[in-house]
């Protein structure tokens, strides 16, 4: 299932055995050969290919494709968040998933931020420590964060 093409009352209706999937990427430099984008591109297509082989289970957010690259701004196309500002993003829009199903016992509220950029992993753990601790009470909400390279490092030769 695609985030972005469901209606409200589709999302209202997912199941707590749903995992709503996030991917996170950046936007910089990869060397003179490789496309800005290229970390947005890989996480996507591993994202999208999760979706596909389990539709039923997963529901896939929009890719966040600005990061945290401030170690990048010298180059030219870097787009960067501070890692202070990603961090509190990655919450706000966990916990408006969380608070959106909250009156809804049964509703959604399993996520897993898969990252796709090294930048990105001290802001994402520390997001992740924060969601933690603010739903600390709350058995039913599930929130994971994990770079791809870490989830498939058993598959990578």
């Amino acid at each position: 299932m695609i985030w972005n093409e469901m209606t409200w009352p589709d999302i209202d209706g997912l199941k707590p055995d749903n995992l709503i999937l996030w991917p996170l990427a950046s936007c910089e430099q990869h060397g003179h050969h490789l496309p800005v984008g290229t970390d947005n591109f890989l996480v996507t297509e591993i994202a999208e290919r999760v979706e596909r082989a389990m539709p039923e289970s997963v529901v896939l957010l929009p890719t966040l494709a600005v990061g945290a690259s401030h170690h990048h701004r010298g180059f030219p196309g870097a787009l960067t968040l501070p890692e202070n500002l990603y961090s509190s993003v990655l919450q706000e829009v966990v916990g408006g998933i969380v608070e959106s199903s909250a009156c809804r016992p049964g509703a959604a509220k399993r996520l897993l931020m898969l990252n796709g950029h090294g930048g990105n992993i001290y802001p994402g753990s520390a997001a992740l420590s924060e969601i933690a601790w603010k739903y600390r009470d709350r058995p039913d909400v599930i929130v994971a964060f994990t770079s791809y390279w870490v989830a498939a490092a058993k598959a990578i030769p």
